[in-house]
């Protein structure tokens, strides 16, 4: 008969357990990935509804759904950047360029709703092309060259506010499209937020259902590995990118459709609250893990946290300090916990499904074990 021996060791019985690495154990589970950011929404739900005045009413639920929106697009783009191994620092600007842009588009040329929206969404996804070309092809680092653009992209939305603004401002134009745009309903929620759940199925199904969208995983899990498989680095990179930026002007049609107006600040600060939602949600900064269903999670509650603070009356620089709290914290938990493992596991799925046959994928082996 076997006999505990640990009281033979002298030590506290309270140094049989290990904080540290149970609750590594319980971050490392797969339900514990979407569970944590859920409960947290749940969290600040009962919170702002019980200490922020008409959190609960139909006003305060209109504005918080089209805001959802607009920041969820643009977590949707950050969310396959990331998954991808980059990151997109521009894409704030992008919308602010993209705002001004459908503004004009509508108001002065007076083109029609349909031809505004994909000619705006175009110049997202070519702004965010050039990202994916410096990125891809000349071999620059995602962050600083993303900074750099972000720099150049806010510089041509404040000349076009110093240049447009007044015009835009006395320039009317009404159509139902646009207008069902920034504020129509659909079923009692808004018709923004429809796009936004359409979004979120279409991102779901590339990222987790199409061979383009497990290659993305595979690079961001191991350029290598992608490398040694025979993948083309180069492109998926840039395709990320440049669906990030389609995904941004989206964003920036909705915004102009909701206020008609264009400013210079527009979007300003939005890649610190996209980042801090996405990371929330579960999506690594290390690459290749991320689902758009947890972006979601992430976006909703980076905009109850908004919302309830301006119902209370707190000053901005609380919200972008809650942020960034959030931000530290959830980044230490992934890369502390998430990122290895789960990286690891995502390299081996991958490579299975893309290069073995469905009788062979019981007995394939990664790159690295098979020698390739």
């Amino acid at each position: 008969m076997s006999r505990d021996a640990y009281a033979l060791t002298g030590l506290p019985w309270r140094n049989r357990f290990s904080f540290q690495r149970s609750l590594a154990e319980v971050l490392g589970k797969r339900w514990a990935e979407s569970a944590v950011p859920a409960a947290l929404l749940v969290g600040v739900v009962i919170y702002f509804g019980l200490s922020a005045p008409g959190f609960f009413t139909t006003s305060n639920s209109q504005t918080m759904s089209q805001v959802v929106a607009e920041l969820g697009l643009v977590a949707l783009g950050m969310t396959i950047v990331l998954v991808g191994g980059g990151i997109d620092l521009s894409v704030g600007a992008v919308v602010a360029v993209t705002n001004a842009f459908a503004l004009i588009a509508y108001k002065q040329f007076e083109w029609p709703v349909i031809l505004v929206v994909l000619t705006t969404v175009g110049l997202g996804a070519a702004m965010g092309g050039l990202n994916g070309t410096l990125i891809a092809v000349l071999k620059t680092r995602p962050f600083i060259t993303t900074l750099v653009t972000m720099l150049g992209f806010r510089t041509v939305a404040e000349y076009i506010d110093q240049s447009r603004s007044s015009e835009l401002a006395l320039a009317y134009r009404v159509d139902e499209a646009w207008t069902f745009l920034g504020s129509g309903r659909i079923a009692g929620l808004s018709a923004s937020l429809w796009i936004l759940v359409a979004m979120v199925a279409v991102v779901h199904v590339l990222l987790s259902r199409s061979r383009w969208g497990w290659r993305v995983t595979a690079v961001g899990s191991s350029r290598t590995s992608a490398r040694r498989a025979g993948m083309s680095l180069g492109w998926i990179t840039a395709s990320t990118y440049i669906v990030s930026g389609a995904l941004a002007g989206a964003s920036g049609v909705l915004i102009a459709s909701r206020l008609e107006q264009t400013s210079a600040s527009t979007g300003q600060g939005l890649e610190f609250a996209v980042l801090t939602a996405v990371v929330l949600g579960g999506v690594s900064l290390a690459g290749g893990r991320g689902t758009a269903m947890r972006a979601l999670i992430g976006t909703l509650v980076v905009c109850v946290i908004s919302q309830g603070l301006i119902l209370q009356g707190k000053e901005r620089y609380l919200y972008q300090v809650v942020l960034a709290i959030v931000l530290l914290v959830f980044a230490a938990i992934d890369l502390k916990w998430g990122g290895r493992t789960a990286a690891r596991r995502s390299r081996r799925s991958i490579w299975c499904r893309d290069t073995c046959t469905s009788r062979s994928r019981p007995t394939c082996t990664s790159p690295a074990a098979s020698g390739r």
